[in-house]
């Protein structure tokens, strides 16, 4: 990418000023954030303040575009493979006013059919009567599903069955009474027309209190289906990486080397106690941040000089193009080595010694604004950290789930009263 080759980019912003130490730890805890689970719109507003702290610090465009550009090919791979290894198993509408209806005689009970429909492509779907006529149509549909609780379903096999595991729910209901009801009522039930999307049963509550039995329609996607949900996991995954980029791009290009390896060797200062060479692993850190630019430039070169000689990179079999790789990582190496072999001569002359004390030429002071950038920083990180453990807070907002997550639109109630 255009910023590694660029490295170090002088502006005089905001993001320059920060102390190195300051700018390392608000990249650590966004790479905390980037990595808990913290949600779809949580983490969409960490891409967004990613992106105002990449154009306050006054970079160019171009870098923007290039890091969306690269992260596009990856954002396909993701959505092919969770395309056809994501199997969505359905959807169902489930409602807190089972509870809120008043008490029915323990004598009769009753069915509750929802219409439901379908969110994922509530857009584009035509809203019809799905009439399933007497309910002993419903042993054509061959299942339905026990709810044991809010992710788990257990099969159950016929309309036999299903009065079987309805009796034996705790409602001192008969199975005859119940098969009762299926042979003398009808129940309608209200789906969405949706391309790829099948009616494959029930998913059956039973509440003691009102005697009522929760019938939610459920529905099963084809395999061939894209779902949304599908389409969000892979952005989800593709965010992640990007706000990596962007964040990557920025510490890099607003902090020179000899800045990075002095906010490194401040940051793990407390290292020092036991002995472990901070200073040397600051420097090797930061020496290996110079030379990526510089490997780049000599790869760049490379690839010219062999295409110049007449070597095709890009057409004929795997077998071909590996072949003409190794005369770009050949020369690769070698370049590595020289350089490593040069500069740890320069450093041996300058009467460089790890195991020494080293004063520093730049002196970084800590001022008001990194406290305030820190405070805030670390504030916003306890308070997402905060949500995302309890959940109160944008409980509907905080996985990829919200947009899948429908609200009942209509509710058709139907009282099956058995005499006793």
């Amino acid at each position: 990418m255009d910023n590694f080759i660029n490295g170090y980019i002088p502006r005089n912003s905001f993001v320059h000023k920060l102390h190195p130490t300051t700018k390392l730890v608000i990249f650590l805890l966004l790479v905390i954030l980037v990595f808990v689970p913290i949600g779809f719109v949580f983490q969409s507003v960490i891409f967004l303040f990613v992106t105002f702290v990449f154009f306050i610090a006054k970079l160019p465009g171009r870098f923007y575009s290039s890091a969306i550009k690269s992260i596009t090919l990856l954002f396909l791979l993701l959505l092919f493979v969770n395309w056809f290894t994501f199997r969505d198993p359905g959807f169902y509408l489930t409602s807190d006013q089972l509870n809120s209806l008043p008490a029915i005689d323990n004598s009769k009970f009753s069915f509750w059919n929802i219409s439901l429909f379908n969110y994922q492509d509530n857009v584009f779907s035509q809203v019809f009567a799905f009439n399933r006529g007497n309910l002993t149509n419903l042993n054509q549909l061959d299942f339905f599903y026990k709810a044991n609780n809010a992710d788990s379903y257990t099969k159950v096999k016929g309309i036999d069955s299903l009065a079987s595991m309805l009796a034996n729910n705790g409602n001192g209901l008969s199975k005859d009474k119940i098969l009762s009801a299926f042979l003398d009522h009808n129940l309608n039930l209200y789906l969405a027309r949706s391309w790829g999307a099948n009616f494959a049963g029930f998913v059956v509550d039973f509440n003691p209190t009102t005697q009522l039995f929760k019938l939610t329609p459920f529905l099963a996607n084809a395999s061939y289906v894209l779902t949304l949900r599908a389409v969000i996991l892979a952005f989800y995954v593709t965010q992640k990486i990007l706000i990596m980029i962007l964040f990557a791009t920025v510490l890099t290009s607003t902090s020179s080397s000899v800045e990075l390896a002095y906010g490194i060797e401040r940051l793990l200062w407390p290292l020092k106690l036991i002995k472990i060479p901070v200073n040397v692993f600051a420097m090797t850190i930061a020496i290996a941040i110079r030379f990526v630019p510089s490997l780049l430039l000599e790869s760049q070169r490379i690839l010219n000089a062999q295409a110049s000689r007449g070597l095709d990179f890009r057409n004929g079999g795997f077998l071909v193009k590996m072949r003409s790789l190794s005369s770009l990582v050949v020369p690769m190496v070698s370049i590595a080595f020289r350089n490593a072999s040069e500069l740890a001569s320069a450093m041996e002359a300058r009467g460089y010694h790890p195991a020494k004390k080293r004063s520093s030429y730049r002196q970084y002071k800590i001022t008001w604004i990194d406290i305030l950038a820190l405070f805030l920083v670390f504030a916003w990180f306890v308070v997402i950290i905060f949500l995302t453990i309890r959940g109160a807070v944008f409980l509907d907002l905080g996985t990829p789930e919200w947009l899948l997550t429908g609200k009942i639109n209509e509710q058709v109630i139907r009282d099956l009263k058995v005499s006793g």
